[in-house]
């Protein structure tokens, strides 16, 4: 939703529909002051349990059978050990305990990560291709789009595991089709 709404602001603010980004950002500040869970998220009330999940996803790393280049080579093995290890004796009596509490929808919140841990060395490198693309594409076209597409999914990838869900993975496509595809149809019909 973060990225969205961020990728938003940008298209809104590069065609100078100032109208449309007022309009939006009302909206969403509406949104955000009336949902308890929102506001308790942005003020950390109960903390950050990302860094808990970091670090069991580090201890998979760590094992002694891990590879570097193909990671565990799947991603169910990585989520059984991220589930072991939020159900461990050190994260339940910790003041993280809910998050292994019969909860089975934590991953790695870090698609560099998760990516590594999952695919290794191989993956990690073909996830970053995307953003290589994008890259070239900023520079060979002077697309600014491209730009904004970089900076705001590889931030929002140090925090979260976009393709880990299906709307995440929705948006992820049509961002590139709309800043990659789009971009080039256009200058060839120019």
């Amino acid at each position: 939703m973060g990225v969205s709404v961020l990728l938003c602001f940008f298209v809104f603010l590069r065609e100078r529909k100032l109208i449309y980004f007022l309009g939006f950002l009302s909206i969403l500040f509406v949104i955000v002051l009336t949902n308890k869970y929102t506001i308790q998220r942005l003020a950390i009330e109960k903390g950050e349990p990302r860094i808990v999940i970091w670090k069991c996803a580090k201890a998979i790393v760590d094992e002694k059978e891990f590879n570097y280049f193909t990671g565990t080579f799947s991603s169910e093995k990585v989520d059984k050990k991220l589930i072991d290890c939020y159900n461990s004796k050190e994260v339940l009596s910790g003041p993280y305990w809910w998050i292994g509490k019969n909860n089975y929808e934590y991953n790695t919140h870090n698609q560099y990560l998760w990516f590594f841990v999952s695919y290794g060395l191989i993956g990690l490198t073909l996830f970053l291709g995307i953003f290589g693309v994008q890259f070239w594409n900023f520079i060979k076209n002077k697309k600014g789009y491209s730009f904004f597409f970089i900076l705001i999914f590889s931030f929002q990838s140090l925090f979260e595991n976009l393709l880990s869900r299906q709307l995440g993975i929705y948006l992820f496509l049509w961002f590139c089709y709309f800043f990659i595809i789009r971009n080039e149809n256009s200058i060839q019909n120019e």
